[in-house]
């Protein structure tokens, strides 16, 4: 549970900064936006203190907290990002370790955006595949490849939490051309 703990606290002071700083910025230019983004941050970060004492939430809550997220990067990016979220509802009562998406989706965001000043589409997919649940996340960047995982950032620690949790009944998957899969029991 220690260990568990050090990995979600490891996925938190990044995003944070850089949405107090956007929001700083629209205060005078579009308050409105500012207000909007702060309500969101609110929200993300409720959840996510909430979720320290959880070790798996639903993933209906997953996916609403993901676009939250989303929709305030589409705020601090403005036309540069699009996004689509597919999933059949008979999946949402799947449980997942708390803001595994979110995270994700911020990579996708976090190594597309700073590659580009071009239009950055994300797509989540989740499907069911036999006694799994496949989430994945597909941006139209360049991709990348497992050496690319930094230990102790985003995605490896990720990969931890899910192996803690679930052993090797779930992964996380550099499938390539800007698509990463997670594996779950359902």
């Amino acid at each position: 549970l220690a260990e568990i703990n050090m990995l979600k606290m490891q996925i938190h002071p990044h995003f944070l900064f850089n949405t107090l700083n956007s929001i700083s910025a629209l205060i005078s230019e579009n308050p409105a936006m500012a207000e909007e983004m702060m309500e969101n941050l609110s929200d993300l970060l409720r959840y996510s203190l909430d979720s320290n004492s959880k070790s798996l939430v639903t993933l209906q809550q997953e996916l609403e907290i993901t676009e939250k997220y989303l929709e305030m990067e589409k705020i601090r990016y403005t036309d540069r990002l699009t996004y689509q979220i597919k999933c059949e509802k008979h999946i949402l009562p799947t449980k997942l370790p708390p803001l595994s998406l979110q995270t994700l989706v911020e990579n996708s965001i976090k190594h597309v955006m700073s590659k580009t000043s071009d239009l950055t589409s994300i797509v989540v997919s989740v499907e069911k595949n036999g006694a799994n649940i496949e989430i994945e996340v597909t941006d139209n960047g360049g991709g990348f490849t497992e050496k690319d995982l930094q230990p102790n950032h985003g995605l490896d620690n990720l990969q931890k939490r899910l192996q803690s949790i679930f052993a090797d009944q779930a992964y996380l998957k550099i499938i390539g051309n800007g698509t990463v899969r997670l594996q779950l029991p359902q």
